[in-house]
């Protein structure tokens, strides 16, 4: 990925963190954000996967909205790390999509 695509998504990333109120929030936006219409979807299989230095970062966002100091709607429902992505890539590949007429979407997304 590009310095410059790096950045873009850095800064999405910050704005998404600057707006949120709470790690619920923070995590719904990062779905919004891999899956545009994220509200027509009824259910999202598997895990998303980052390239190790995104997952790095997403979790030192995470941190600063966690309310207790455990991560669990992030831990729970957030992103995997796969190192066999390039450092800030995005993965959908292994995320089952069906949408809220029950079908099953095929998306591959590559950030």
């Amino acid at each position: 990925m590009s310095e410059k695509k790096v950045k873009e998504l850095k800064e999405n990333i910050d704005a998404i963190f600057e707006k949120s109120e709470s790690e619920a929030d923070a995590t719904s936006a990062m779905f919004r954000m891999v899956f545009p219409d994220f509200d027509d979807i009824e259910k999202i299989g598997g895990f998303v996967h980052t390239g190790k230095a995104l997952g790095e970062y997403l979790w030192k966002k995470i941190l600063t909205k966690t309310e207790g100091g455990f991560p669990g709607v992030w831990f729970n429902y957030g992103f995997g790390t796969d190192e066999t992505l390039g450092p800030w890539e995005i993965s959908t590949k292994d995320c089952p999509v069906t949408d809220k007429k029950n079908v099953q979407l095929k998306l591959a997304v590559g950030f």
